[in-house]
């Protein structure tokens, strides 16, 4: 795990940049997701796929705090706010959550996976879209709006 020149940690990492930084062994969450690698980040933590072992290898989207946040209780409770709030929406277009989860390697959110790229993925690689693109990827996000 890296510090910054003050000897404090990054505040991008999260728990799971903790546990799986130089360790050979498969890291599991909760005692039953098996993370395989991490998907991305933003500002609020990290998301990672996983295998649930108890769903005979299923694979999830986990998202995780950043370690500055990982226990401020404030921080928690609005990831399991977030959770609330998603475990009422249902459309073909919005990503199921299936879980939020307080282990003693913190708090964090299940979700299904959905395999893709994202959109900076999309646009590193080929730069600006023409207009037909970008209605192809935003109907569907203005459709679960």
């Amino acid at each position: 795990m890296e510090r910054n020149d003050a000897g404090i940690w990054k505040t991008d990492d999260t728990i799971g940049d903790l546990l799986t930084k130089g360790r050979g062994e498969a890291v599991v969450l909760a005692g039953r997701y098996k993370v395989v690698r991490k998907l991305g980040e933003g500002g609020m933590g990290s998301v990672w796929l996983a295998e649930d072992a108890k769903l005979d290898g299923r694979k999830v989207a986990i998202k995780m705090l950043p370690v500055v946040l990982a226990t401020n209780a404030r921080a928690i409770g609005q990831l399991k706010a977030e959770a609330k709030v998603a475990l009422q929406l249902s459309h073909p277009k919005i990503v199921a959550l299936r879980s939020f989860e307080d282990s003693d390697e913190g708090a964090f959110l299940v979700m299904d996976y959905v395999p893709g790229k994202t959109l900076e993925q999309i646009l590193a690689e080929k730069g600006m879209l023409p207009e037909a693109e970008v209605l192809q990827i935003f109907k569907p996000v203005a459709e679960a709006l």
